[in-house]
């Protein structure tokens, strides 16, 4: 049924046969939160982060290298500039397979989102968009249509009742945990359907084992990643 829905989503959208239609997160219990088992691309992911740094550049950082592993680039749109390089290096991450961009502001930042959901040879792209209006969310999820993308979208806590335009809208905050970091997934929304659900997921951040939250790590899965603010600190950066 998961792969019909696919199917069909395709043929809808027009997004390219080649490839595999979905892209799996790495880590199977977020991978069952959702209806199709995976994030679909030539779309949108909004991932809204109850505080800054609550873990939501992390797991959209997570789906990024996934959508990357078979074809195509990784742009970073870091109008902060506070994304480390070296860290995502050590997460698996290509960098040379990484385009980094900082727009000066708001205008050029939506700009860059645009053009670079458009291109067909950009696998994925990930960025925070803290000021987002209706029309120009509308443009980006036309922009992604049908090119085979993914748009990873890191939003702030108010963007929770704001209209939306993405394909899978998902709540994230941390939780309190004794050893590992722990963070909290909930499905706000997703197009289509009317999954809802939530999940906890730990993962230490030195080994970046990523798994649900009292389950054992499973040998060789390497899937979680750190957040940047973190890495920085922990280099001392």
């Amino acid at each position: 049924m998961a792969h019909l829905r696919g199917r069909i989503r395709q043929l809808e959208t027009g997004a390219p046969a080649s490839g595999s239609l979905m892209i799996g997160s790495g880590c199977a219990a977020l991978d069952r939160l959702l209806p199709e088992g995976g994030f679909r691309r030539g779309s949108l992911v909004e991932w809204i982060e109850s505080r800054p740094g609550g873990g939501a550049g992390s797991l959209a950082l997570q789906i990024a290298r996934q959508a990357c592993q078979q074809q195509g680039v990784l742009v970073v749109l870091d109008r902060g500039a506070q994304v480390y390089p070296p860290a995502l290096a050590a997460w698996g991450i290509d960098l040379g397979r990484v385009i980094w961009v900082q727009p000066r502001d708001l205008q050029e930042e939506l700009w860059c989102w645009d053009q670079a959901l458009r291109c067909p040879a950009v696998a994925a792209v990930w960025g925070e968009l803290r000021q987002l209006d209706s029309r120009a969310f509308r443009r980006l999820q036309l922009a992604v249509e049908g090119q085979g993308g993914l748009g990873l979208l890191i939003r702030p806590a108010a963007a929770r009742t704001a209209t939306s335009w993405a394909d899978v809208r998902l709540g994230v905050e941390p939780c309190a945990a004794v050893r590992n970091r722990r963070i909290r997934v909930q499905v706000l929304s997703c197009r289509g359907s009317a999954a809802r659900g939530q999940v906890d997921l730990e993962w230490e951040e030195w080994s970046g084992q990523l798994r649900k939250a009292g389950e054992t790590c499973a040998g060789g899965l390497v899937a979680g990643l750190a957040d940047p603010a973190v890495a920085c600190r922990s280099t001392g950066a």
